[in-house]
């Protein structure tokens, strides 16, 4: 799935690039855009549900990068949402301006969705171990 969703998304900002640039298209290939990148962000999303609503364990008030990246899911909810909502004006009425209005919208949204991306691939590295560092070697019974 990692990989469908890095694949749209330079896909979609290409994509997108070419609305804001108002390269012909035909109205059905502008809904199909739109909509195959909002249903692969859709399935990143609803893959990681079972995960959003859980905090991590940090110190009260603190938000960790796992933390953020949950509420960013649930930006990503609205900010599809309103990617449709802008599709639904083009579809109603469609010419260069509001062809446009998805476009920087997919573009600024796109941005987000990378960087979010970069830091999904932080959390996901493994670490090393703190107390491994940290703790001294076990004695044995020969060091006495």
């Amino acid at each position: 799935m990692d990989g469908e969703i890095d694949t749209a998304l330079a896909d979609f900002e290409r994509f997108a690039s070419s609305l804001v640039h108002l390269e012909p298209r035909p109205l059905d290939a502008v809904r199909q855009g739109v909509e195959q990148f909002v249903a692969v962000v859709q399935r990143h999303l609803d893959g990681r549900a079972t995960t959003d609503g859980q905090r991590s364990t940090a110190a009260e008030g603190a938000v960790t990068l796992t933390d953020r990246l949950g509420l960013e899911h649930e930006r990503f909810r609205a900010s599809l949402e309103g990617l449709r909502g802008l599709l639904a004006v083009v579809v109603g009425n469609d010419h260069g301006g509001h062809r446009q209005a998805p476009g920087q919208y997919g573009r600024v949204l796109a941005e987000a969705l990378r960087s979010h991306r970069a830091d999904g691939r932080a959390v996901a590295l493994p670490r090393p171990s703190r107390t491994a560092s940290r703790d001294p070697p076990a004695r044995r019974a020969s060091d006495n």
